[in-house]
């Protein structure tokens, strides 16, 4: 899918082949180098275990891999796996990484609008997410798509001697009230 970001280049937003992997690990090591954003660390990247990621993805029709292209660099990843058992197969998990130099131009939102755009086809009532409550940029975005705090595991991470929290964050994908074991 197509995409014009805010400055006028075209993005290319397009499942994930074996053949990104090298690039998505690019993303992922870049976005995990600010250190307060996501929870992988630098040095945990693995080519090999990418690639059977990206197929195991494909193969198991409950994953989608979506990379996020400007001139043909890959810029960000976003990725939505439903869940796997009969109990939470109504929930998918949401994540999202895009480099530091394509924020702010519409690489998050496109992504987000397919990952979404993928779930409700595939009749997901809910998505969720985790985010370190530092991460404003990510935060701002989630909400603008309707996502809201669920909860808050307090002092979750420490990077240094500095603890963060991590906000749970989630949204439903249908209008009408849905019951809950609570009501």
């Amino acid at each position: 899918m197509e995409h014009i970001l805010k400055d006028g280049r075209s993005l290319i937003i397009r499942e994930a082949r074996v053949e990104d992997a090298e690039a998505i690990l690019n993303v992922l090591k870049e976005v995990a180098s600010e250190e307060n954003l996501i929870l992988l660390d630098k040095g945990e990247y693995d080519v090999r275990l990418e690639k059977y990621h990206i197929l195991s993805a494909k193969s198991s029709g409950r994953t989608l891999i979506l990379v996020a292209e400007v001139d043909g660099k890959v810029v960000g990843v976003g990725e939505l796996k439903i869940g796997e058992f009969k109990k939470n197969s109504h929930t998918a998990e949401l994540g999202l990484a895009v480099i530091k130099e394509f924020r702010g131009l519409g690489v998050g939102k496109a992504l987000m609008e397919e990952m979404l755009s993928y779930a409700q086809k595939r009749e997901v009532e809910k998505v969720w997410l985790s985010v370190f409550s530092t991460n404003n940029a990510a935060i701002t975005l989630y909400r603008k798509f309707g996502f809201v705090v669920e909860g808050v595991r307090k002092k979750q991470f420490k990077i240094g001697n500095t603890y963060m929290d991590e906000l749970l964050m989630a949204k439903f994908l249908r209008y009408e009230e849905i019951p809950s074991s609570n009501s």
